[in-house]
């Protein structure tokens, strides 16, 4: 589930974050897996679900190619996620309440980006707060819904409410400090007048410049009058 680069945060470090935040959502869905008596291929596929399910679904909403697509180490996190929780759900399973906490983590942070990435491709606000908090939530409906079961979001506020909060924060936040946008035509006309993407220099004033013919000086100081003046050596001479 991958995120938008935010403005003012470290893209290196909000990489991190994000994979961290799908390695652990992972662990979650592959827990479930366990505890429903999955295979190893089952357990994989339901850490890939909970993983990457949300951002997946909002980018598909948006009408773009899905993020995580373009970058194979979100799917890696989500399945290396699979592989240990199979092969070492014993001791995973007394880790259960740090997993928990790093969990509401991975939450927020996916509300974050994927508010975030609904308004950069100019998303409404309600939208955006929507979208955002289906970033969080969406996998973890996936899973139980692969599993049977009702919906954890459904049955708990504490699971959905937190997500909306901290979408709407996040839409507030850009809606009252985002640097106001062109609009679609005057950006166009800029565009117009601009070449590979740089604006052309403006053309210097005939009446500003003066110019040399044959030694003499001709300038123009406005439109219909024209001031000649020879050279030095010819005055003196």
């Amino acid at each position: 589930m991958t995120g938008t680069v935010l403005v003012g945060f470290d893209p290196t470090l909000l990489l991190v974050l994000n994979l961290v935040g799908t390695f652990v959502f992972g662990l979650s869905g592959a827990l479930a897996g366990v505890r429903a008596r999955l295979d190893i291929f089952g357990v994989i596929v339901l850490a890939v679900v909970v993983g990457l399910a949300g951002g997946i679904t909002r980018d598909l909403l948006i009408g773009i190619p899905p993020q995580t697509f373009h970058d194979s180490r979100y799917l890696a996190a989500a399945g290396a996620a699979g592989l240990v929780t199979f092969t070492a759900h014993s001791r995973l399973g007394r880790l259960e309440r740090p997993i928990l906490i790093l969990d509401a983590a991975g939450l927020a942070l996916f509300c974050v980006t994927g508010a975030s990435t609904a308004l950069d491709h100019r998303v409404g606000a309600v939208g955006a707060v929507l979208l955002g908090a289906l970033t969080g939530v969406g996998g973890g409906v996936l899973r139980d819904v692969l599993l049977r079961e009702v919906p954890v979001v459904l049955r708990t506020g504490l699971y959905a409410i937190p997500a909306l909060i901290g979408a709407s924060i996040v839409v507030a936040a850009r809606e009252r400090y985002a640097q106001p946008r062109l609009p679609d035509h005057r950006r166009r006309r800029l565009l117009r007048h601009s070449h590979h993407g740089r604006l052309r220099q403006p053309q210097r004033a005939p009446h500003l410049y003066p110019r040399r013919e044959q030694g003499i000086v001709i300038s123009t100081c406005r439109p219909g009058s024209v001031v000649v003046s020879r050279p030095l050596s010819e005055q003196r001479s």
